[in-house]
C-alpha cells in the first residue's frame, strides 16, 4: 500500500516534469515558425486561407506543429473522413487528428459536432481501459477496437454523415480562421 503510495507520487511528480519540459520545448520551437500568419489572414476566401495555413503548417516539417497548429490541421481529416463517412473511418484514417478536432470545435463555437466526438472518444476511452492504453495517447500503438465498442460509435446519434455539406465545410474553415485570427499570436514566432 505504501509502496504504491509512493509510486504513484512518483509518477505525479515525473509526470509533472515531463508536461513542463514539453512546454518549453514547444514555446521554443515558436521560434522556428517561418510562415508569416498576417499573409495568411490577408487572404480573403476563408478557404483559400484556411489551405494557406494548412500548407504553410505542413511545410515546416523542421519541427513539431504547436497544439493550435494541430488543431487547425485536424479540420481537414474531420471533415474528410468523419462527416463523409463517420467516426471510425476517421480514427482509422487519421486518429491522430480526433482529439484536436473535438477541441478545435468546442474553440470555434460547434458543440454539436464537439459533442458527438467527445462521446466517441469516450467510448474508444471506455475500450482502451479494458486492453490498458488510451487509443489517444501519444505515442500509443494504434488500438483495434472491438465488435461492442464499434457498434456503440456506428450509433444513430453519432451519424456525423448526416452533415455532409459544402457549405458545412465552408462554414467550418471559416469559424477556424476566425478562431487563427482570434489566436493570432499562437501561430507567430516568439521575438
Amino acid at each position: 500500500m505504501l509502496l504504491s503510495k509512493i509510486r504513484s507520487k512518483l509518477l505525479c511528480a515525473f509526470g509533472g516534469i515531463f508536461e513542463a519540459a514539453d512546454r518549453h520545448l514547444r514555446h521554443q520551437l515558436r521560434h522556428k515558425i517561418e510562415y508569416n500568419i498576417d499573409d495568411i489572414l490577408k487572404i480573403e476566401t476563408p478557404e483559400k486561407a484556411y489551405w494557406a495555413l494548412h500548407d504553410a503548417i505542413m511545410k515546416d516539417k523542421h519541427r513539431d506543429a504547436l497544439p493550435a497548429e494541430i488543431r487547425v490541421l485536424s479540420l481537414a481529416d474531420f471533415t474528410g473522413n468523419c462527416l463523409t463517412n463517420g467516426f471510425l473511418t476517421f480514427d482509422t484514417n487519421a486518429r491522430w487528428a480526433v482529439v484536436a478536432s473535438a477541441e478545435l470545435m468546442d474553440a470555434i463555437g460547434e458543440p454539436e459536432f464537439a459533442k458527438e466526438l467527445w462521446a466517441c472518444i469516450g467510448i474508444c476511452r471506455e475500450f482502451g481501459k479494458k486492453v490498458g492504453r488510451d487509443p489517444f495517447g501519444p505515442d500509443v500503438e494504434y488500438v483495434v477496437l472491438d465488435e461492442e465498442t464499434e457498434k456503440k460509435i456506428y450509433a444513430r446519434e453519432f451519424d456525423f454523415t448526416d452533415y455532409v455539406d459544402p457549405i458545412i465545410d465552408e462554414q467550418l474553415m471559416q469559424k477556424t480562421m476566425d478562431y487563427v485570427r482570434k489566436n493570432r499570436e499562437l501561430f507567430m514566432p516568439l521575438k
